[in-house]
Order: C-alpha cells, then sequence, then structure tokens
C-alpha cells in the first residue's frame, strides 16, 4: 500500500496532515491529528520510526501508530510500542535478512525471534514487552501494514513472558500484627483512615469497595477504631 491510500483527518490543517507527515521517520506528539494532547506539559513526545530498519516494518508501523492515534491511544504509549519493534527490527537485520516482505514472516520466523527474546539477558518485563508488542503489531496490521503475511504467523497470548516473580498476596503474621496493633493505628490523625485499615485487615473488600462506602455501614468499624485512639475525625 501507498501513502495515496491515507486520507487527511479533517480539520487537522497543513501541520497535521498525514501525507506530510508520512515522509518524516520522526512524528512529534503536537503534530499528530486527533492525537493524545492531554500530556503536553511533560513534553512534545515523539514517536521515533528511524529505528526500524525494514522498509517494510517502517511502513507497518506507521499505519499502527496512526490507527493507533485514532482509537485514542497515549503517543507515550504508541512511542514505547515502535520501540519495542526495533528490537525484532535488530533481529530481523542480524538474524533473518532474508525477510524482505510481510510474505515472508513465517511462524517459523516469529518462534526463533521469541526463543531469542527468552534467552537474552533481559529483564522479565522487558521480554514481554518485545513479545507482547510485536503481537499487537501482528495482530492489528495483517489487513493493512502487513497484508500478505501468513494466516499461521502468530503468537499466541500464552507465548508472552510472564514475570517469575509475585508479590506475596496475603501478608505475614509479623507483619499484619503491626498492621493492626492499636498504638500503631493511634499515629493515624485522622479515624476514617484508622477505619480503611481495619476493613482491608479484617474484610475482603478492595480499597476501591471501600472508598465507595457511605458512613452509615462504617459505623461498627468507626466505633472499632475509636478504641486505637483520640477521635480527630473531621
Amino acid at each position: 500500500m501507498s501513502v495515496q491510500h491515507l486520507s487527511v483527518v479533517e480539520g487537522a490543517g497543513h501541520r497535521g496532515a498525514w501525507a506530510e507527515l508520512w515522509e518524516r521517520d520522526r512524528w512529534r506528539q503536537s503534530e499528530l491529528p486527533n492525537g493524545d494532547l492531554s500530556s503536553t506539559y511533560r513534553g512534545d513526545r515523539i514517536v521515533n520510526f528511524a529505528r526500524l530498519r525494514q522498509p517494510w516494518l517502517k511502513e507497518a508501523a506507521k499505519r499502527w501508530t496512526r490507527a493507533r492515534v485514532l482509537a485514542g491511544t497515549s503517543i507515550s504509549s504508541v512511542s514505547a510500542y515502535v520501540g519495542d519493534l526495533a528490537a525484532f527490527s535488530n533481529w530481523l537485520a542480524a538474524a533473518r535478512p532474508e525477510v524482505v516482505t510481510p510474505a515472508m514472516i513465517s511462524r517459523e520466523v516469529i518462534e526463533d525471534y521469541m526463543l531469542w527474546v527468552r534467552t537474552e539477558t533481559l529483564k522479565a518485563a522487558t521480554r514481554a514487552r518485545y513479545i507482547g508488542s510485536l503481537r499487537m503489531l501482528l495482530d492489528e496490521q495483517r489487513e493493512d501494514g502487513l497484508t500478505g503475511m501468513p494466516k499461521a504467523a502468530v503468537i499466541h497470548g500464552a507465548e508472552i513472558p510472564r514475570p517469575d516473580y509475585r508479590v506475596p498476596k496475603a501478608l505475614g503474621d509479623d507483619v499484619f500484627s503491626q498492621l493492626v496493633d492499636p498504638s500503631n493505628l493511634a499515629l493515624l490523625r485522622y479515624e476514617h483512615h484508622r477505619t480503611v485499615v481495619l476493613l482491608l485487615a479484617y474484610t475482603g473488600f478492595r480499597v476501591s469497595s471501600i472508598v465507595t462506602l457511605t458512613r452509615g455501614p462504617l459505623a461498627p468499624a468507626l466505633t472499632a477504631s475509636r478504641t486505637c485512639g483520640t477521635s480527630t475525625s473531621r
């Protein structure tokens, strides 16, 4: 596909025309029509395609970025996705230089890349990002930027690496006893703060559920919390 198939977003103006952006390898957040401009105070985010060494992959990434931006994905997220694709691009250039079109992205090629990611000295989160971002590109651009790619060229959800370390779901007895110790609770200035701690400790509520409770259902816990310190409720 060529850029002629793309239409300029109505109202974008000359600066944000897709056709003009398409010739560049660095897209600034402020130049993207319908982009997420809510975080411009953090600086003008940039989506950098220059790191993608294969023209066909760069084309697919630009189409993917366009679709994601118009769907409301933040520019910082899109920029990170494209950055993750650079690892795949570099691996292709070194290990599979014969892959010059999307039609040559076979399941075997994908498996070799996933094996490389898993055997490199990368953090678990980085491995997950590299494979997860590629999976999203393959799934979402199969009928556009990656037209002609074999149907078998997929990454299954179960193949995305998972971090080995998991935060324990339950607190140790020693930590729990400190959490509900009356002398420690008394250090909390406000009654409702002590109440929240008690509810988290002795019920199955999540924080997101507790904050929705009105004072009526909280009354028994409030009474209990008063025994842990002088009430300073506002």
